[in-house]
């Protein structure tokens, strides 16, 4: 399966053969007529197996079968590239590339594909999106100055090209709103790096006010800084991504909490933020605006996650907190204040494998169960009760088939077996039942909805949850910050049945990640980002206090 849509026709790729449906006044379906609209899928004309990609233009449309590239439609700038400026109905041939393409796109007026490795466009070139130093319009594959090789993505905009070449996006063509990246609005007619764009994103995190990405190894986070949760050496906030100094190119894991982030590096645990709590674990209360070393924990690290003013770490099987300790976060069986520096959590052994902190409270995967200790208000520590531990207990119900355990706010979900436990608050409906009301101490499935066996990642936050169901991020419970992802801000309402994310349906999905009124995923190449944005915190490059859908992560590339 495949598909792609622009202005007025949608084709995809099934079994192997093109369907269409929308527009056709251009022939821009190939179904052979000019039938100005179809409003059912319908057979291309004679695309009936081996088609590897399909590209929806303005008023043409493109595709690769069996390696060679085959256009129909409007054509009155030469964008079907078939020597001509005709109209034509029917799949034609595009001159000269019978083998080896492997991507093509089409954009307004002009189609680019890669041949052998290197870019060639055609159509309209008026505004440079040729790529050869000129502007005039070719009707033939042309190649560009500096792409002929090198070449493994590319993407077409309303007359602009950009590519990934040799690891470097690049950008040419129309760029009166900046839409090339280069720091500039002159038009480019050749190919033009992109400023500041870093790469290979492997993982992100979120807190309340601000979020974290591990990028080429480093970190780099945006959002609020007044307690210097971004890292890097400063108190200022950022709506996009600065880089967190001090952790080099070792690290391995990331998590923000509200006041405090931690990441593993190089098998040892770094924190940085408010550590008036003793919450950076290294043994002072003393406040640092960069990472620091957590205490004992220099080798052996395999999980951080940091909650409110706490942090707990998996070593080696077995897990440590530090930190504030005043509901009994640390598991230590002491609820003793406060301690700087990392304590054994009491009676969970060396076979840990998960472990995930909430504002004030932990749970980790042992063996067949999960455990959980600290702040049990509205049931969060799921073990059927509301007595605060100050050591772990298990979760009722659950004895296997445990796949994944994330922490919210103030409650928590699991995977067991593909369907979605939850358990804790459940005010806005967070949990997934019929109705928003008095939260549960024991966990229940989110109920019907088509998410049995099903999911396959979880993001708890405050008064939302989100899960991958059937591959489509939902979310549902609390969305008067458009945290919900649907395109709606419903004030003080909730939504107890998962609703879709807006634009995400049939998008490649890789991590998803929650924290208080904020979201983020993996929605096809990029990260996207959604909900409270009052401190820049989804570091999409925007001021605007809500964002209703997801919005891409400005300055990161696939």
């Amino acid at each position: 399966w495949a598909l792609s849509a622009n202005y007025g026709h949608t084709l995809a790729i099934v079994t192997g053969r093109v369907v269409g449906w929308g527009a056709n006044a251009s022939g821009n379906l190939g179904i052979n007529s000019l039938v100005s609209s179809i409003s059912t899928p319908t057979d291309n004309y004679s695309l009936t197996s081996g088609v590897w990609a399909i590209t929806a233009g303005a008023e043409h449309s493109c595709a690769i079968v069996n390696g060679s590239a085959k256009c129909w439609g409007g054509n009155a700038l030469g964008q079907l590239g078939t020597n001509s400026t005709t109209d034509v109905v029917g799949p034609t041939q595009v001159s000269g590339l019978t083998t080896a393409g492997t991507h093509i796109e089409a954009g307004a007026a002009n189609t680019c594909a890669i041949v052998n490795g290197g870019v060639k466009c055609w159509g309209d070139g008026s505004l440079g999106a040729i790529g050869n130093n000129a502007l005039s319009s070719v009707h033939v594959p042309t190649a560009g100055t500096d792409n002929a090789s090198g070449a493994s993505a590319i993407g077409l905009g309303d007359n602009n090209v950009c590519a990934v070449i040799n690891g470097n996006l690049k950008c040419w063509g129309v760029n009166g709103k900046g839409q090339l990246g280069d720091n500039s609005n002159t038009l480019r007619t050749v190919p033009t790096t992109v400023m500041g764009l870093t790469s290979s994103v492997r993982a992100g995190s979120l807190g309340d006010v601000h979020g974290c990405a591990i990028v080429n190894g480093g970190v780099q986070c945006w959002g609020g800084n007044t307690s210097f949760l971004l890292g890097d050496n400063s108190a200022t906030s950022s709506v996009v991504a600065v880089t967190t100094v001090g952790l080099g190119t070792g690290v391995q894991e990331i998590s923000s909490g509200q006041d405090v982030s931690c990441a593993v590096v190089n098998g040892a645990a770094k924190c940085w933020g408010q550590n008036t709590s003793g919450a950076l674990g290294d043994n002072s209360t003393t406040e640092s605006r960069n990472p620091v070393q957590v205490s004992g924990l220099t080798s052996g690290v395999q999980t951080v996650a940091a909650g409110y003013l706490f942090a707990c770490a998996l070593r080696n099987g077995a897990v440590s907190c530090w930190g504030t300790d005043d509901v009994g976060q640390l598991g230590d069986n002491q609820s003793s204040g406060s301690s700087a520096r990392p304590v054994p959590v009491s009676g969970m052994g060396q076979n840990v494998t998960a472990l995930t902190a909430g504002n004030d409270f932990a749970c980790g995967r042992v063996d067949s169960q999960i455990k959980c200790w600290g702040n049990n208000g509205q049931g969060r520590l799921g073990d059927n009760s509301n007595t605060e531990r100050n050591v772990p207990v298990a979760v009722s119900g659950i004895s296997g088939g445990i796949q994944s355990i994330q922490a919210g706010v103030h409650h928590a979900c699991a995977i067991v077996n593909g369907a979605a436990l939850c358990w804790g608050s459940n005010t806005f409906g967070e949990l997934g039942r019929n109705s928003p009301g008095d939260g549960s101490g024991y966990p229940f499935p989110v109920i019907g909805y088509g998410l049995s066996g099903k999911v396959s990642g979880l993001a708890p936050g405050r008064g939302t949850t989100c899960a991958v169901v059937g591959g489509t991020p939902k979310c549902w419970g609390r969305n008067d910050f458009g945290q919900l992802g649907n395109n709606f801000e419903d004030g003080g309402a909730a939504r107890v049945a998962p609703d879709e994310v807006y634009g995400a349906a049939g998008l490649s999905h890789k991590e998803f990640t929650s924290r208080g009124h904020l979201h983020c995923a993996y929605l096809g190449p990029r990260i996207h980002c959604w909900g409270d944005n009052s401190s820049g915190g989804l570091g999409v490059n925007s001021s605007a206090a809500t964002v209703v859908q997801p919005a891409p992560l400005y300055n990161f590339k696939p």
